[in-house]
C-alpha cells in the first residue's frame, strides 16, 4: 500500500480523481507492437484475438500469456470488446504483467452479447455453464476457439520465439473466473494459473459436496457431458495456481442472473457459503487442499475489488517460479513500470473512456476546491 503521511492537501486532491492513488506512468512505451490476428475460414476460431511480443534480450524458451478480454458489460455492438482488449494489449493490465515477465501476450477478443448471437444469460466472459453449453453458432465451444488461437499463435511465433508448449494464465473478476474454469477443462495446456477477484469461489474439482451433485461452474460432474472428455484430476492438481482477492472486496456476482442460473446460485449457497472472504475463501482453499492441487489462496488486507502493486509483484513472481521463465529483465528494451490506475480500471472491466469522461466534472469541482486552499 501507498503511504499518505506525505501527502499534503494539493496532493491528497489530486489523487482522488481516478479513486486512487497516483502510481507512474501509464503505458511503457508508444510502440505497443500488438497485432490483431483474425480468423480465417478454416481456423478453429471464429474470433479476432491480439498479439503482443515484448522486446528481449534472451533465447531461452518461455510460454505464452494468455488473459480473457473483460469488456466489464453486454452489448452486442462487437467493436466495443475489440477497443477494451486491444487497450488491455497496449496498455493495461496484461501488458504489465507481459512486460515485467518478458513472454509473449494472447489476449482473445469474445463478445459479451446483450442479445446476440445468445442473450445477456451467457456471461463469456467468465465461461460460465451456460457458455459452455451453446450448440452451433459462432459461440460453440469458446474454450476450444481459445485453443485453436494458442496453437495458431505458438505457429506465427515459433521461428522468432522459443515457445514451451505450456501456456500461463492470468485473470482478474471474470477473466479470472474465465481462466480458473479453463484450467479445469484443459489442465494439460496450463503451467500456471493467477486468478484473482473471483468472488470467493473456483471451480471444485470434487462431483459432489453437502448432499448436491457439483456440476460445472460449482464442480465438475458434468464435465465429461459438456466437452466429451473426463476431468483429468492428477493433470489439474499439477497446474500451479495462485487465487487471491481483497478482505474488503464487495463485488459478489452470485446474486447476478447473468453470472448463476437460479438453481446453481441456490447450491452455490449452501456449498460455497453466504460470506466471500469468510465463508467461500476458506471453503475452496480446504477443497483444493484435500484433493492435492498446487494451489495457493491468498486475501489482502484492506484492498476491495481491485488490483494493487503487491498483487501485480506476485503475480510476475509467482509466474516466473512455477512456470520457470527466465529472468530476461536486464537484457529487456521494455521500459520497468509500476501498476497504473488505468491499469487497475483495466482489469475489473471498466471501460476508461467512462473513468476519464467523469473525471472532467471531478477535475472541474477539485479545481475549484484547490483555488480555495491557496486564497
Amino acid at each position: 500500500m501507498i503511504d499518505l503521511s506525505s501527502l499534503n492537501r494539493r496532493d491528497f486532491l489530486g489523487a482522488t480523481v481516478f479513486g486512487a492513488l497516483p502510481v507512474t506512468e501509464l503505458s511503457a512505451s508508444t510502440d505497443s507492437r500488438a497485432t490483431l490476428i483474425s480468423p480465417d475460414d478454416d481456423d478453429p476460431f471464429n474470433y479476432p484475438y491480439f498479439l503482443y511480443t515484448p522486446p528481449t534480450g534472451t533465447s531461452n524458451e518461455r510460454p505464452l500469456l494468455v488473459q480473457p478480454n473483460n469488456t466489464g458489460a453486454t452489448t452486442d455492438d462487437f467493436s466495443k470488446h475489440r477497443r477494451e482488449a486491444r487497450k488491455d494489449v497496449e496498455e493495461g493490465f496484461p501488458r504489465l504483467v507481459s512486460d515485467k515477465l518478458g513472454v509473449p501476450l494472447l489476449v482473445p477478443v469474445f463478445p459479451r452479447p446483450e442479445s446476440e448471437p445468445v442473450d445477456w444469460r451467457h456471461y463469456v466472459h467468465q465461461l460460465d455453464t451456460e457458455t459452455m453449453r451453446i450448440s452451433g453458432g459462432p459461440l460453440e465451444r469458446v474454450d476450444l476457439q481459445l485453443v485453436g488461437m494458442i496453437e495458431d499463435a505458438q505457429t506465427r511465433l515459433s521461428e522468432d520465439v522459443p515457445l514451451t508448449e505450456q501456456v500461463i494464465l492470468n485473470g482478474f473478476s471474470a477473466s479470472g473466473n474465465f481462466v480458473n474454469r479453463f484450467a479445469v477443462l484443459h489442465p494439460e495446456l496450463v503451467a500456471s494459473v493467477t486468478a484473482g477477484g473471483v468472488n470467493g469461489m473456483v471451480t471444485l474439482p470434487i462431483t459432489e459436496a453437502k448432499g448436491h451433485t457439483l456440476n460445472f461452474q460449482i464442480g465438475v460432474a458434468d464435465v465429461e457431458e459438456i466437452t466429451g472428455t473426463q476431468f483429468d484430476v492428477a493433470a489439474f492438481c499439477d497446474v500451479d495456481q495462485y487465487i487471491y482477492m481483497g478482505a474488503e472486496d464487495e463485488n459478489d456476482t452470485l446474486p447476478t442472473g447473468d453470472a448463476w442460473s437460479d438453481e446453481q446460485r441456490r447450491i452455490a449457497r449452501e456449498v460455497y457459503g453466504e460470506d466471500m472472504q469468510a465463508d467461500r475463501f476458506p471453503y475452496c482453499e480446504s477443497v483444493y487442499d484435500d484433493v492435492g492441487v498446487s494451489v495457493e489462496f491468498e486475501l489482502y488486507n484492506g484492498v476491495g475489488h481491485t488490483v494493487t502493486e503487491s498483487m501485480v509483484r506476485e503475480i510476475v513472481s509467482f509466474h516466473r517460479e512455477h512456470a520457470e521463465i527466465p529472468d530476461a529483465a536486464a537484457d529487456s528494451d521494455t521500459p520497468d513500470r509500476d501498476v497504473s490506475v488505468l491499469d487497475v480500471l483495466g482489469a475489473v472491466g471498466i471501460p476508461r473512456e467512462a473513468a476519464l469522461a467523469g473525471s472532467v466534472t471531478i477535475l472541474a469541482v477539485l479545481s475549484y476546491l484547490l483555488r480555495g486552499t491557496e486564497k
